[in-house]
């Protein structure tokens, strides 16, 4: 159950108040409710009601058809909550107030209750009991309005609701509201600053930092480390270890409840890209590749691209992007970027602004402004620059789908000319494909997307493509995969006029505004999967096809029948690839040096 906690503390950032202080002073009671009258029905059977007026206690209403009488209490189904009127008599330097209610769960023994507070302020409290339990919340008031002070009380992911004995609200200045504890900006592995917002009334702070064991149970590093401030350095720490902290405010009276747990994740700027080779490749396809250990880094994702030459002119892939490289962020909780987070993605040069991502796609933010993404750099001079754009997006604000929304596309030359946008309308919930028409292009074009909506567009596959003659070397994504390990393991189908790269990126978690966010470094450098060694393992058969250096720059070939050259540098890395023709053919190489030459089954070492 620690665990489970742990996480209702990270993803919803909820306090948990379960400890009551020990006030003394007098106290100015809100609003209570004594449920105990509702003797109608049973805990078995709740007596439902089906208007708002059959509930007889003055001044709380109901989510009707999901409440009822229990037999002495209220029942609360799911999807149901019980509401106070607006409160008066709130002061803003009277302490804090709690609110106490005597709850059952209904066919359960652990579940969460929920407080919401006015607008904003939302509280959760874990049960684990079949019993009757008294749940306090402390809530520090931020305006004596009665329009920000209401009390709604609701079950949490229980299909079968709750009961409700009683429920009291109350504020005296020797109640104490939990702290709300901050993500340290500092952490190095070793020490940190955990820090908190003050609470009215506190005259100091107790400060717990802990681990948890493989049991999930808390091993204290720092118990009960009184503060003065709000704030308080830990030093010392392990750095293969992870802690956790929280906070309590205390004053001569009493003590809070727990803060909000803090995971201590240490501050990264820049994660180092791999370094990557294929250790073992069998003429099965069946390959493993390495890489040294990356410091910081948690994970590392590992794409495998097919490059494959096209025999006949068609429609091949310039650019492919499905964004995966992004592994956090949720439609609720969206994690914003920059452009330094680009890099992760599998061609450099990508560059954005007002950006955000989910895991496993890119979203762009306009703020009531313009948002975009732009690509790389790309040679779409081919088919009198005519371009095809796929692309599968949505829009979503707040985790709701939505439609309507304009996402424009254009192109940007090499002198940044911006070309008239097309505009396509969302018009689908969720994610959907979308086909976009672009002409204009050039030897150096990128496709700009661009969205002024007041909602996030959010991008999970994206293609350009192009009308391409014979020759062309067509890139498509052939696998994709995370992996904690420092070397991955996979099997490629080797065929005529096909070859296949793999790069790793680095993923780890860093702090970002005050929040844990992701980071990975840029791609690394591409390795070919081949099922050779090594330069000194070519060979061929010279008695089918020729293979020579005729001038500086140019490889001859002599062939009885059509065959693809494929040209490599002697890292493994094709630098050209074109079909040839039955007869003698010269081809020029953009290139200097040793370079290794496969024509058909025939390899050879030319020294250009």
């Amino acid at each position: 159950m620690k665990k489970f906690l742990r996480s209702i503390s990270l993803v919803a950032a909820l306090v948990l108040c379960l400890s009551a202080s020990t006030a003394t002073a007098a106290e100015t009671v809100l609003a209570e409710a004594d449920f105990s009258t509702l003797t109608n029905g049973s805990e078995d059977a709740p007596e439902i009601f089906k208007y708002n007026f059959n509930f007889p206690i003055t001044g709380w209403t109901i989510v009707t058809n999901k409440t009822g009488a229990a037999g002495g209490s209220l029942y609360i189904g799911d999807g149901g909550s019980v509401k106070s009127g607006y409160l008066s008599g709130v002061t803003t330097n009277g302490g804090a107030i709690k609110v106490s209610a005597v709850i059952k769960l209904r066919n359960a023994s652990a579940g969460i209750v929920q407080l919401a507070w006015g607008y904003s302020n939302t509280q959760q409290a874990v049960i684990e009991s079949s019993d009757w339990e008294t749940v306090e919340f402390f809530v520090q008031p931020t305006s004596a309005s009665s329009y920000s002070n209401q009390a709604t009380i609701s079950p949490m992911w229980l299909a079968d609701g709750l009961f409700v004995k009683s429920i009291k609200i109350a504020q005296s200045p020797d109640f104490l509201a939990a702290p709300t504890a901050n993500q340290p900006a500092n952490a190095d592995g070793t020490s940190f600053t955990a820090t908190w917002k003050a609470v009215t009334g506190a005259t100091k702070y107790f400060v717990d930092v802990y681990s948890y064991n493989a049991a999930g149970e808390k091993v204290m590093f720092i118990e009960n480390q009184e503060c003065a401030t709000t704030s308080c350095k830990v030093e010392g720490l392990d750095a293969a270890t992870t802690y956790y902290y929280v906070v309590r405010a205390a004053n001569e009276t009493g003590v809070s409840g727990n803060s909000n747990e803090i995971e201590v994740v240490k501050y990264i700027s820049k994660l180092d890209a791999p370094v990557v080779k294929i250790a073992s490749c069998d003429e099965d396809g069946n390959f493993t590749a390495t890489w040294e250990s990356v410091a910081d880094a948690d994970s590392y994702t590992v794409t495998v691209f097919k490059e494959e030459v096209m025999t006949e002119a068609g429609e091949a892939n310039v650019l492919v992007e499905n964004f995966n490289a992004f592994t956090t962020g949720s439609f609720t909780d969206v994690e914003y970027i920059y452009e330094r987070h680009l890099e992760a993605l599998n061609e450099p040069g990508w560059a954005g602004y007002n950006m955000a991502c989910v895991a496993g796609a890119i979203g762009i933010t306009p703020y009531g402004s313009e948002g975009y993404l732009t690509t790389p750099s790309l040679d779409l001079s081919g088919d009198e620059g005519k371009i095809s754009i796929l692309i599968n997006m949505a829009s979503n604000n707040l985790g709701s789908f939505k439609t309507g929304d304009v996402v424009s596309f254009s192109t940007i030359d090499a002198n940044n000319n911006e070309s008239t946008p097309v505009d396509v309308t969302i018009d689908q919930l969720g994610f959907a494909d979308y086909t976009v028409n672009l002409t204009g292009g050039t030897t150096a074009t990128k496709i700009k997307i661009s969205s002024a909506s007041s909602n996030k567009i959010f991008i999970d596959d994206f293609a350009v493509k192009q009308m391409k003659p014979a020759g062309f070397v067509n890139t498509t994504t052939y696998l994709q995969d995370n992996t904690e390990a420092t070397s991955y393991t996979g099997k490629v189908e080797f065929a005529e006029g096909v070859q296949y790269k793999l790069v790793a990126v680095a993923e780890g978690r860093t702090v970002s505004g005050g929040q844990i966010s992701g980071i990975s470094s840029a791609a690394s450098e591409a390795v070919t999967i081949s099922g050779t060694s090594g330069i000194e393992d070519v060979a061929g058969s010279a008695e089918t096809v020729t293979i020579a250096r005729t001038a500086a720059g140019v490889i001859t070939v002599s062939t009885p029948a059509a065959v693809t050259v494929e040209i490599y540098d002697i890292a493994g890395r094709l630098i050209a690839a074109a079909p040839v023709a039955e007869g003698s053919t010269s081809l020029s190489v953009n290139a200097s040096g040793l370079v290794i030459v496969k024509a058909g089954n025939t390899v050879a070492k030319i020294a250009l």
